[in-house]
């Protein structure tokens, strides 16, 4: 047997549906508060005064209160200083109404209004593909290849440290003699080095005292004879032991690396939450638009049989040329009126609706980025419920799984790590290191004289050196490294609070993520039961209307309530798909089915 709703025809069900949208909107204020004036010889009985039912009992003049002075000033319109778009263009209209319902296309790179013929259609999962190749993406891999450099530098802790340095200065002008002495135990050698110019006989040029280079003033007295001094030194130090310093290092940078790479999948998971909310938001703004704009053309069909019945022209005059049989004299002309209020409501959800669609599909070009096509459009032209792959689990399931999966849950587990070795890493700061040496040196003085050998001259401008041995390095500050060892325990134990703090966070967002998908799915099925139902009373009062027993207002009514529910249910399938990417988010894996 054929259900209630079947008996009105595919084709008759959404113009039902819209009409109701429309006749809310327009006549019912009117219609639902006065009774149609009575037909008389003279013509179509005026209204009533509006104040005549504040006359009160005691016979008061209903006359008596003055009609508030009609508000009709007007804001100055906003100037354009440059093309103003699909959206700035309905400002100058001459009928911003239809303007709004009947836009053309939209250019490719303008997000308002209906988008134009042969751009190209990504699907959501296209959409997602682009989106994880973002900036934000994007830099979260350069911040794991960062902190893998950091990883490489401590792996290579163990090589030796070489320092070197080249010192290129003014020289000084040095002469050396060999000297034959007489001393106790016989004849020896003397060698006897002075600033080159001076005599042999230990006096000056002058016969005074001589130079000494050792001094500021007799070191510039020569500095024109100086010349060039050259001094090299290289260091190789190779780390013996470090006493778990090199260890530890190696350790926080692996728990580095770990914290970037959960970050980044943070990221990705958080760009696929928004690129399906927005979708979402897309297609639910498009079903919209979509009732609306056919609730505005059975509006315009009442207009025109408003019009026909009131005798009007084209332009809203009396026409007179009307044809009389036309005529309807129980139609009030504010029904005109009260129309055009409908129409201003419907723009009023139109404009709602178009913006929310081209904020919707801006966040989508957003998150897609450059590498995707320019101005593209989604390919989903309906707005359907995703399914979650085997069925909603226990809400323990989800919670097992968020401790495991969810990267903000594995970055609280890392964090605490990271403290972990931070501690370790000031308890071996009280240790020395021990390390193998070999330090070079070389100098050449090109004025000063190279057989300058004797030991107890300091200061020696020409030679070459190599040392070998053990060094330690101990810095000794013991206090200040006891305040950071306190310091490291407590960041540690810091973090553990706040690991028990997020994981407790964490499932609390996994339940109100679950009750919201299961809310989602109770609305979606209220919405679908009471439209069903509310169906019934359209069919059932257009079928005592073929027989002359319906009354045309409780049709109305249940257009008016089947519209609705029409309406609702679209936005429980929106926060169905919305609720279902928020709990996949907040578990850390996939739910739904593509």
């Amino acid at each position: 047997m054929a259900s209630p709703r079947e008996r009105v025809t595919a084709h008759g069900r959404p113009r039902l549906a819209l009409a109701c949208l429309a006749l809310l909107s327009s006549l019912a204020p009117g219609l639902a508060s006065a009774a149609p004036p009575s037909p008389s010889p003279e013509g179509p009985t005026p209204p009533a005064p509006i104040l005549a039912e504040s006359e009160d009992e005691d016979g008061a003049d209903p006359s008596g209160p003055a009609l508030p002075e009609a508000r009709t000033g007007h804001a100055a319109p906003l100037v354009f200083s440059g093309s103003p778009g699909a959206q700035g263009a309905l400002l100058g209209a001459e009928d911003p109404v239809r303007a709004l319902f009947e836009m053309p296309p939209a250019t490719r790179d303008d997000a308002y209004g209906p988008r134009p013929a042969g751009v190209p259609g990504l699907s959501r999962e296209q959409i997602v593909r682009y989106g994880l190749d973002n900036p934000y993406v994007r830099a979260a891999d350069e911040n794991i290849a960062a902190m893998r450099s950091l990883l490489q530098m401590a792996k290579f802790a163990w090589v030796p440290v070489v320092r070197a340095s080249a010192v290129l200065t003014p020289g000084a002008a040095i002469q050396c003699d060999d000297v034959s002495l007489q001393g106790e135990d016989g004849p020896f050698s003397f060698q006897y080095c002075r600033a080159a110019g001076d005599p042999a006989t230990g006096t000056g040029t002058d016969g005074g005292a001589p130079t000494d280079l050792q001094t500021i003033g007799g070191y510039f007295d020569r500095i024109a004879e100086a010349g060039i001094s050259l001094r090299l030194s290289a260091e190789f130090v190779a780390p013996i032991t470090t006493f778990g310093k090199i260890v530890n290092a190696k350790r926080l940078a692996k728990v580095g690396v770990e914290l970037a790479e959960l970050q980044h999948l943070a990221t990705q998971h958080e760009t696929i939450l928004r690129v399906y909310e927005a979708h979402a938001a897309l297609l639910l703004a498009r079903e919209s638009v979509a009732i609306l704009a056919e609730a505005y053309k059975i509006v315009q069909a009442e207009r025109a049989k408003i019009e026909l019945e009131l005798g009007l022209g084209p332009d809203g005059q009396p026409a007179f040329d009307a044809d009389p049989d036309s005529l309807n004299l129980d139609r009030d002309p504010d029904d005109l009126v009260r129309l055009e209020v409908g129409e201003l409501e419907l723009a009023g959800r139109m404009r709602e609706a178009r913006l929310i669609e081209a904020k919707a599909l801006a966040s989508l070009w957003a998150i897609a980025g450059t590498a995707a096509p320019r101005g593209f459009d989604v390919v989903e032209a309906q707005l359907e419920p995703d399914t979650i792959e085997g069925g909603l689990a226990e809400l323990d399931h989800y919670r097992a799984l968020a401790l495991k999966n969810r990267p903000e849950a594995r970055l609280a587990d890392a964090g605490v790590e990271a403290r972990k070795v931070q501690e370790k890493l000031a308890r071996t700061n009280f240790l020395p290191d021990l390390g193998a040496v070999v330090k070079f040196g070389y100098g050449y003085a090109n004025k000063a004289t190279p057989e300058m050998r004797t030991l107890y001259y300091t200061g020696r401008l020409n030679y070459s050196n190599v040392y070998f041995g053990l060094a330690m390095s101990w810095n000794l500050d013991f206090h200040n490294k006891a305040f950071a060892l306190g310091r490291a325990r407590a960041q540690r134990r810091e973090a553990e609070y706040k690991r028990e703090a997020a994981q407790g966070l964490l499932l609390l967002e996994v339940e109100d993520a679950y009750r919201g998908v299961i809310d989602a799915e109770q609305q979606l099925r209220f919405a679908e039961l009471a439209r069903d139902k509310t169906w019934r009373l359209v069919v059932s009062e257009q079928t005592s209307g073929s027989i002359g027993a319906s009354d045309f207002d409780d049709l109305r009514k249940a257009l008016t309530q089947w519209a609705e529910f029409e309406f609702k249910r679209f936005e429980a399938i929106m926060n169905r798909n919305v609720a279902l990417a928020r709990l996949s988010r907040a578990v850390g894996v996939p739910l739904t089915s593509h």
